[in-house]
């Protein structure tokens, strides 16, 4: 029920043809929520979404969020090179995660593990560092060398 409201809401906001970043985030999150399982989301429109939402708002975190789904639409390497070509977030976490996913992904375990250790390294919250600590370990068992 709360889906099918948030929908209608979404396409009330979007008969405005005012768009902003809550538009955009909104039906970013409408594709995520309308997929019945998490291998039926549409990373393709996402991506388009966010082709959209980088060219209103060019912020480094959006562009980080369109990296990640290019890496979903496009494959690992597509996802690499998007994340490897922002400059600007070197202090930011989620930058150093999603680099590190994106190059395990793509073979490049040793700068994975880099990558994971800059993330957990910045990151403040327990949960998420014990999540980072969890994938930059399974990773390692998967390559010890």
């Amino acid at each position: 029920d709360e889906i099918v409201t948030a929908n209608r809401l979404i396409t009330d906001a979007m008969r405005t043809h005012r768009p902003g970043p809550f538009q955009f985030e909104a039906l970013i999150a409408a594709h995520h929520a309308n997929a019945p399982d998490a291998g039926s989301v549409d990373w393709a429109m996402i991506a388009a979404l966010y082709d959209q939402y980088v060219a209103f708002d060019p912020s480094p975190v959006v562009g980080l969020n369109r990296a990640a789904a290019i890496g979903q639409a496009d494959g690992p390497q597509a996802g690499y090179a998007a994340v490897a070509a922002i400059e600007t977030l070197d202090r930011y976490h989620l930058y150093w995660a999603t680099l590190a996913e994106f190059a395990g992904r793509t073979g490049r375990v040793g700068e994975a593990v880099d990558a994971y250790d800059r993330a957990i390294q910045l990151t403040a919250n327990p949960a998420e560092r014990s999540h980072l600590q969890e994938r930059r370990a399974a990773l390692t068992a998967t390559d010890p060398g």
